[in-house]
């Protein structure tokens, strides 16, 4: 009996404790370790009836705390759920809506009084969904166990108008006084997957794209670049991340074009033009390039966004159609065009000026013996060579352009005298007399130049050019090798 007694005491020290524990937990009485010493001894002279009445009465009392605090728990449940950013929707074991919150109407359309008591899917499950969902919740209250339970998916919904739409979802199982039913937090994620699509499409533009996109912070430190910048610069992600832009630069612009380039920056909040920088290979490139500052809604600077493209082959391409139109393809001197233009400003200058300046006219004498005796390759040779020690008697500031076939004209913009015309036309006219040699052929040939002066012999480029012209003829018909220098006919007077 004794030790019998002294089992159930011990049973009942340990039911006490886990009483306590409990009760403590829900709110309930606690208690004191006074207490339990008294219903022990009690319980060891009253042997196990009282335990059996004290069992009885223990779950009495929790089972009323564990109710009234279940009934405080889903009023405040309900509190969150009504004001959650996200739709709540209940749903029992039966497939019906038992709660529907505010946002479930903003969602999906529907009030909370037209919805109530309606199967869940009948109202926001997509009809091609449905089946699936029937299974989906047998299979939940047969297994306990379900793919979405407690987890976060993205599937479609079906709203009031009927329309479909994306929705994120996540289902909990709860026990609640009705039984068993499941909370489904529902988000519209329609902005979002719209989001997603933008940004995968700019993901693809900056990737695929052309030219070159670089972003740099507000400190113009490098934070991204895309593959064509890597292919026209040469420099890959690794190597520029977090470093400036100067970088790139083949130092070749003189410190006033970035100040104006970073003053229209900062002014405008844009800049556009060309720009000379190095590849990484060191070689030079050309750039198109724009830039603009990017702030926030504060108008803070946040970034830099550089665009460019490398334009090198489109500018060799356009300096070679410019040369061509205004060089002879043959000698590479300024042809007629060319002329045409230096001669102008020639001319604006020696009129605002008042300095002078001059026209030599050269026609190559024995040239089309040359020709015919030895054929035109070995013309353009020579021409070549003409071409060549014209400019290296001619100064500096001086034009040396070919009209055409073996007729030379050289335009000298700034002379003090007639006597300055004619010494370079004498180091001109002593050049061609030096005897040519064309591969294993010794040439010998002459040249007759004119020489019209600005302004006793010409008042404009027309009367400039045609006077010089004229003095060329005038040296062809003395028997050539010669130089003339214009004068105007002498007029006679007929009485």
């Amino acid at each position: 009996m004794i030790s019998s007694s002294q089992g159930l005491i011990h049973l009942l020290r340990l039911i006490l404790m886990g009483c306590s524990l409990a009760l403590s937990a829900a709110g309930g009485i606690l208690f004191s370790t006074n207490l339990v010493l008294a219903l022990l001894s009690l319980a060891t002279a009253a042997g196990l009836g009282f335990l059996l009445w004290l069992q009885s009465a223990y779950l009495a009392a929790a089972g009323s705390v564990q109710l009234s605090r279940l009934a405080a728990s889903e009023a405040d449940l309900n509190a969150v759920m009504e004001y959650a950013l996200d739709a709540v929707v209940r749903m029992n074991s039966a497939g019906r809506i038992t709660d529907w919150t505010g946002q479930a109407y903003t969602v999906f359309g529907w009030t909370r009084d037209e919805v109530i008591g309606r199967l869940l899917a009948d109202v926001i499950v997509p009809e091609g969904y449905r089946e699936a969902h029937a299974q989906g919740l047998a299979r939940l209250l047969s297994t306990g166990q379900a793919h979405i339970l407690n987890k976060r998916v993205e599937i479609e919904g079906l709203h009031r108008d009927g329309h479909v739409f994306p929705i994120e979802l996540t289902v909990s199982r709860l026990s609640s006084s009705a039984g068993v039913e499941f909370n489904a937090f529902i988000r519209d994620i329609s902005k979002r997957r719209e989001r997603e699509k933008e940004w995968m499409l700019s993901e693809t533009v900056f990737n695929t794209v052309d030219e070159a996109v670089m972003i740099s912070d507000a400190e113009n430190r490098i934070i991204r670049v895309n593959p064509a910048f890597t292919q026209i610069t040469g420099y890959a992600a690794e190597d520029v991340l977090g470093r400036n832009p100067r970088l790139l630069s083949a130092g070749t612009h003189p410190p006033a074009f970035y100040q104006a380039l970073w003053g229209s920056l900062n002014d405008t909040g844009s800049w556009r033009g060309e720009v000379k920088n190095r590849h990484k290979n060191g070689s030079f490139y050309i750039e198109w390039l724009s830039i603009k500052r990017l702030c926030d809604a504060r108008g803070e600077l946040i970034h830099y966004v550089a665009v460019f493209a490398d334009i090198s082959e489109r500018k060799s391409a356009e300096a070679k159609v410019h040369r061509l139109a205004h060089h002879d393809p043959l000698t590479d001197l300024p042809n007629r065009t060319l002329l045409g233009d230096r001669l102008s400003q020639a001319f604006a200058t020696a009129q605002r000026e008042r300095s002078r300046m001059a026209l030599l006219f050269i026609d190559l004498d024995k040239f089309k013996p040359v020709n015919d005796t030895h054929g035109h390759h070995v013309g353009d040779l020579l021409l070549q060579e003409v071409a060549r020690r014209l400019l290296d008697g001619a100064r500096a500031s001086d034009t040396v352009a070919r009209l055409g076939g073996d007729e030379f004209v050289v335009l000298l913009p700034l002379i003090a005298n007639e006597s300055d015309a004619l010494a370079v036309a004498k180091m001109i006219f002593d050049a061609l007399d030096q005897v040519f040699v064309i591969g294993d052929l010794q040439l010998k040939i002459d040249a007759s130049i004119g020489v019209a002066l600005y302004p006793e012999r010409g008042l404009d480029e027309v009367a400039l050019m045609q006077n010089a012209d004229s003095a060329m003829y005038q040296a062809k018909q003395r028997g050539g090798s010669t130089i003339v220098v214009y004068q105007p006919p002498v007029s006679s007077d007929v009485s």
